[in-house]
């Protein structure tokens, strides 16, 4: 289970977002912080696990893989060039 941490403040305006069923985000347009009440938190996170599930494409294991594996392999190719181990290239999802 992965521990979030979220500072909450409060703000005279607080922004218009909310989370769709599907996922998408609606905003009122603003660029401002956005405050998540706790019920906000868990629709966000609930949303952001079900994205990291997704499985696409990842061309360096000729595989489809989920979001989060390619996260984590992104993670040990960087550390192997860190390392003097490896070149390191970016992974970019077509879009």
């Amino acid at each position: 289970m992965l521990n979030y941490h979220f500072s909450l403040h409060a703000f005279h305006h607080q922004p218009q977002l909310s989370i769709e069923e599907d996922g998408a985000l609606e905003s009122d347009g603003e660029s401002r912080p956005i405050l998540f009440s706790k019920l906000g938190i868990k629709k966000w996170l609930a949303t952001w696990e079900r994205r990291l599930a997704d499985r696409i494409f990842y061309p360096p294991r000729g595989a489809r893989l989920s979001l989060r594996d390619i996260v984590g392999a992104q993670a040990y190719r960087l550390a192997r060039h860190f390392g003097g181990r490896q070149a390191y290239e970016a992974f970019v999802a077509a879009g």
